[in-house]
């Protein structure tokens, strides 16, 4: 199995935290680059993988627990723990693909 795309952690962390919108990408033109992110009506798009905003507010509302020694996030369950690490070593590359992939395991549960 591949693994998900960064469409695909974003939506599934939206949908653990409630968040209700479309995923959208656009050109812009000032920069010449594409943005994408969950378009919730607001001004901004939702993108906790752009944002650190946005990113430390997921964390925040779904309770994790992030170690930036050791480069894991991490939030106990009923069932356990789970988590996600980041780093030269890991499947991820920085904390906010961890923090979205750990979001997106918990949207899969909902």
């Amino acid at each position: 199995m591949s693994a998900p795309t960064d469409r695909e952690l974003l939506e599934l962390a939206a949908k653990a935290v409630g968040i209700v919108g479309e995923y959208r990408t656009a050109h812009q033109a000032y920069g010449d680059q594409f943005v994408d992110g969950i378009d919730t009506g607001a001004r901004f798009w939702w993108n906790p993988l752009a944002d650190v905003g946005d990113r430390y507010r997921l964390a925040q509302t779904l309770g994790m627990n992030i170690d930036f020694a050791d480069c894991f996030v991490w939030k106990r369950t009923p069932t356990g723990v789970i988590q996600e690490f980041w780093g030269a070593d890991y499947a991820g590359d920085d904390d906010a693909h961890a923090i979205v992939r750990l979001a997106a395991e918990i949207g899969l549960t909902q």
